[in-house]
């Protein structure tokens, strides 16, 4: 029997060997082939994230471009607008035809007028296109009368703007007639 026990514990050395020889193996297999992939889907990983931070900053880039085209829109077609309304030129002989005829159905009388040189006005930050002239008109009226022409001043085509309007009372009159000193600027396109 103890022959038999000897080869019983001889065998169970080989198959306790061939078990750790085969754990060995499979631990090799698994380093050799398993971690090689697992390095590539980490740097796979890590390639996707950076994929998706350049997608998230591209969309970012895509979205600051549009809303600046729909700027440049609002502003081309605010200028566009305003081209409609200004002349091409100064045409002073056409603001005074417009003014005289104003003047005219407000019953008022025109004594002087002064023009003043031109200068470049910025609309909308564009400083290139629109300029404009100083008008100072000196005319005598009544109150009623001013408030008619004004009225006329602000539905006119020619774009206006009122900078100042100044008034005194004549010395010949009972007080109902005045004399006012209006500051207009005039624009046009260049």
């Amino acid at each position: 029997m103890h022959v038999y026990a000897l080869f019983i514990k001889y065998k169970m050395k080989k198959y306790f060997l061939i078990s750790i020889l085969s754990l060995a193996a499979s631990a090799v297999m698994v380093f050799l082939l398993i971690f090689p992939s697992y390095d590539r889907i980490v740097i796979s990983m890590a390639n996707i994230v950076e994929k998706e931070k350049i997608i998230a900053d591209l969309n970012d880039l895509i979205q600051k471009t549009d809303k600046w085209r729909g700027q440049i829109g609002d502003r081309e077609a605010s200028m566009n607008k305003l081209n409609l309304a200004l002349p091409s030129e100064k045409a002073i002989p056409d603001f005074f035809v417009s003014l005289s005829s104003l003047i005219g159905s407000a019953g008022i009388v025109l004594e002087d007028v002064k023009i003043r040189v031109d200068e470049k006005i910025s609309v909308l930050g564009d400083t290139s296109s629109i300029k404009a002239f100083d008008a100072t008109l000196s005319i005598r009226g009544t109150y009623s009368a001013l408030k008619v022409l004004l009225s006329g001043l602000e539905e006119n085509i020619r774009v206006a703007d009122i900078q100042s309007i100044n008034f005194d009372s004549t010395k010949d009159s009972d007080g109902s007639v005045l004399d006012f000193i209006i500051n207009l600027k005039v624009y046009y396109n260049k």
